[in-house]
């Protein structure tokens, strides 16, 4: 499925599948994903809490915690490589230099027994050999380029002699340092104030123009993807539901989630100030018993008798813009 960008894909997702293996039984966490990064643009993955996105990014990198979890059919296709069949030695070469990620929590990922400097450092003597002086000298500008004051200090620092907003830009810094080509970026602003989130953002917007990568941001935010991203993928239950450029998805929305989505975010450019939000109504669907048919139906304002029956395809109904939904017919508004 071409998904309308010109040239290759530097990434591409076909009919992923990653489960886990649960006592209670089996968790269809991502259920037949097929997406595509280009090079140099920003695809926004987004959706509620437990829709899978995180798990997709654990699946690209090949780090899905085994056991319970298991990439149990589909391709990762990386710069024409596919990474489900990769060795491990060839991952290994991979992570942290051509591909890299942000994660969700820097205090989770940092580890508390080394300095900053050492951590920052491991990759780039790994990946780009260097070492001595010269290897110090890139520390200290790493540091100094996501905006970390008095960088040569920091280096010798522990990460939890850090702020939340100090040890974020240390995930940046590490995750930049080889100048990778992809950057998965997980939720990279979730632990931080409002403020410092969005110089966070800027930051990431500006190093992603000057080293020319893509990213895929991922987030439940879809502030931070109108001003972040070109296209937005919409992720429901373990599936793709929607793609299109970011302006459509935002003024041209079309599956009944990616509506409910939108309108369920606060706006202060509405005349009523006192206007009530619209929630969704429902929970997301256990995925050890998914519903069958379209994951939504059973939350869905405009459900047909067809749509608990049969799984909805994911057809282009406009130029790039992509719908699983019963409502739609392709090449129909």
């Amino acid at each position: 499925m071409s998904l309308t960008m010109s040239g290759s894909p530097l990434l591409e997702i076909k009919d992923l599948h990653t489960s886990f293996f649960t006592s209670q039984g089996v968790v269809k966490a991502v259920a037949g994903l097929n997406l595509a990064v280009y090079p140099g643009e920003t695809l926004g993955l987004v959706g509620e809490s437990g829709c899978g996105k995180s798990v997709t990014a654990l699946s690209i990198m090949r780090l899905v915690p085994s056991p319970p979890g298991r990439i149990t059919a589909g391709k990762i296709l990386f710069d024409g490589a596919d990474l489900v069949t990769s060795e491990e030695a060839q991952l290994r070469r991979l992570r942290g230099n051509a591909i890299s990620m942000i994660f969700q929590e820097p205090m989770t990922c940092l580890n508390p027994v080394f300095t900053i400097g050492n951590q920052i450092a491991e990759s780039m003597r790994l990946h780009l050999g260097l070492k001595g002086r010269a290897l110090h000298e890139r520390c200290i500008e790493l540091l100094g380029m996501v905006g970390i004051p008095s960088p040569e200090q920091r280096l010798s620092e522990y990460p939890h002699q850090l702020s939340g907003g100090m040890r974020q830009r240390v995930m940046i810094a590490m995750a930049l340092s080889c100048h990778p080509q992809l950057l998965i970026a997980d939720e990279p602003t979730t632990a931080l104030d409002v403020t410092i989130q969005a110089q966070i953002l800027e930051l990431i917007k500006q190093l992603k123009a000057k080293f020319g990568m893509a990213m895929l941001l991922i987030t439940h935010d879809l502030g931070i993807v109108a001003d972040t991203a070109s296209r937005v993928a919409i992720m429901y239950a373990g599936k793709l539901i929607e793609l299109a450029p970011t302006r459509d998805i935002f003024y041209h929305p079309k599956h009944p989630y990616t509506i409910g989505l939108l309108n369920s975010v606060p706006r202060i450019d509405l005349k009523s100030s006192r206007q009530s939000l619209a929630t969704i109504p429902g929970t997301v669907p256990n995925l050890l018993h998914p519903p069958t048919g379209c994951r939504f139906h059973p939350r869905c304002p405009k459900v047909m008798p067809d749509c608990s029956r049969q799984e909805p395809q994911f057809i282009e109904i406009e130029k790039a813009h992509f719908v699983s939904c019963r409502l739609y017919k392709r090449g129909h508004h």
